[in-house]
């Protein structure tokens, strides 16, 4: 080590592990110069506190390293704080920190400590991500934060409330937490600039009926189980008309009675069905209804008859893209599609995507006057929601008297 330059030893240091990084600067001078001087040009920091005792870092370490990246610091994560890593934070102010994400190891006896220590020393934060046994105490005085996650066991209603009057939140994520919770979304209609929410389904279905009156509100996550049809019942009753886009990952529970509530977007741009299972005359239904569909996602679904498909492509004319990836499409599916676009005029071409599927490329050069409506590609395309859960997505119709 000591035949390597300066600059190549940053260059070994920059592949470890923040708290690795941190463990060596006890190693020599050398060590600790080199990486301070990293230290002092980052701005983004993952931290697992849990390795420290097996790093054998203490607290005057730890310190160290917030010394120097307490002003450039602009992103950073804390994972297992312990109450005395929370002490150690006490002593430094973060100014250009805007994203933090942190968690504590688990107690049972709530504690505002974390949160009193991130109001007086990250008071900049826009986006916060807290998994704690915290009560809300404090989150309300981060006054220009707008994204908001919470993971919490022992959530107040009072200090929940506090956070909906008081700040100018955009998005909010509650995913798991506490019965206490339940009864504070009820003061989330406070909280008039919220553009999306992501959340449990027993949490949205306790709040459903709030939804219309958030104005700003065009996007919704419900991570889904046997309610769903409620819910997206009172989607399609509220928000209709507005509704672009829709996706449901239906890989666990039950099939939600998809026919009975989108036939209602009939401005449904996009539709993404995972893990689906539909009829051809369920198909040619809602093809019917959805005649402003864009875009078509069928993906690791069952299908028993490809010609159901066919129906969206007749009769959704502004149809640009059919995504069949990872299901049973055969070369007839293909044939049927081509006879079809060569003789039907379309404003735009339709895309194809076959990823995963038993077509292939040979299988494609060997169809004869492929039309140039018809466009193949075998690339695949990531799935938007990798858990049960749905995505509904709108337009929002504000009114300047609504506003004001």
């Amino acid at each position: 080590m000591e035949l390597l330059n300066d600059d190549c030893l940053e260059e070994i240091f920059k592949h470890l592990n923040t708290e690795e990084q941190i463990a060596n600067i006890a190693v020599c001078t050398r060590f600790e110069v080199i990486l301070r001087g990293m230290w002092r040009r980052r701005t983004a920091s993952i931290l697992r506190c849990h390795m420290f005792d097996q790093l054998k870092i203490d607290t005057k370490k730890f310190e160290k390293y917030l010394f120097e990246v307490q002003f450039n610091l602009k992103k950073a994560e804390f994972i297992q704080l312990s109450e005395r890593n929370i002490e150690s934070l006490k002593k430094y102010y973060f100014p250009q920190v805007l994203e933090l994400s942190c968690c504590t190891e688990f107690s049972e006896e709530p504690s505002d400590r974390l949160t009193k220590t991130l109001a007086i020393c990250f008071p900049h934060l826009t986006k916060l991500y807290i998994e704690s046994s915290i009560t809300g105490k404090y989150i309300s005085s981060l006054k220009s934060l707008t994204d908001l996650k919470l993971k919490c066991s022992n959530l107040e209603p009072k200090y929940c409330s506090s956070i909906f009057k008081n700040l100018k939140l955009k998005r909010f994520e509650a995913t798991n937490g506490c019965l206490r919770l339940r009864k504070a979304l009820r003061h989330l209609k406070k909280c008039v600039t919220l553009e999306e929410i992501v959340m449990n389904e027993y949490y949205l279905y306790d709040i459903v009926h709030v939804l219309p009156t958030l104005v700003n509100l065009r996007k919704i996550t419900s991570y889904i189980g046997w309610d769903a049809d409620y819910i997206l019942k009172h989607l399609a009753f509220y928000f209709g008309k507005e509704m672009k886009t829709i996706i449901i990952n239906n890989s666990i529970w039950p099939r939600i009675p998809v026919l009975c509530i989108l036939p209602n977007m009939y401005n449904l741009e996009k539709l993404s069905l995972y893990y689906y299972e539909l009829e051809e005359s369920e198909m040619k239904e809602l093809a019917q209804k959805l005649s402003n569909l864009r875009e078509l996602y069928y993906n690791r679904c069952r299908i028993n008859t490809e010609y159901g498909l066919l129906h969206f492509v007749k009769y959704c004319k502004h149809l640009e893209v059919l995504n069949v990836s990872e299901t049973t499409i055969s070369k007839t599916f293909i044939n049927a599609l081509n006879n079809f676009l060569r003789t039907t005029y379309r404003p735009k071409p339709l895309k194809v995507y076959c990823a995963r599927t038993p077509i292939n490329k040979y299988t494609i050069e060997k169809i004869e006057d492929l039309s140039p409506m018809l466009q193949i590609s075998f690339t695949y395309i990531k799935q938007e929601l990798t858990e049960p859960a749905m995505y509904c997505e709108w337009e929002p119709d504000v009114q300047e008297d609504e506003l004001t």
